[in-house]
C-alpha cells in the first residue's frame, strides 16, 4: 500500500489467508475516497523471515517479540489475524 494514511494495521501470518486478507484490505482502502488502513506488515513466528517480502509489505516483527514498541509508536494499531484450513 502506498502512503500512510488510515489506521496503523499489521496482519498476522504470512500465508494464503493472510494475503488474501491485504488484498481485501488493498480493495476496501482503493473504495473509499480516503485509506481506511495503512499496512505496516506482517506479524510472523519465525525471526529469519523479518525482512521478506510478503505481497507490497515486509515481515516487520516476529510474534514472539513483544508488540509494547511497535503499539508506543502509534495511538492506535488494527490488526488482523486470518484463520484458515487447507
Amino acid at each position: 500500500m502506498t502512503g500512510n494514511t488510515g489506521i496503523p494495521t499489521i496482519i498476522f501470518g504470512s500465508g494464503g489467508a493472510s494475503r488474501e486478507v491485504y488484498y481485501l484490505i488493498k480493495q476496501v482502502n482503493q473504495a473509499c475516497d480516503s485509506p481506511r488502513y495503512h499496512v505496516l506488515g506482517f506479524v510472523e513466528n519465525d525471526k529469519k523471515k523479518i525482512g521478506d517480502h510478503v505481497c507490497d509489505n515486509k515481515i516487520v516483527i516476529s510474534d514472539d517479540i513483544s508488540l509494547p514498541s511497535l503499539l508506543s509508536d502509534h495511538s492506535r494499531l488494527a490488526s488482523f489475524i486470518p484463520i484458515g484450513e487447507p
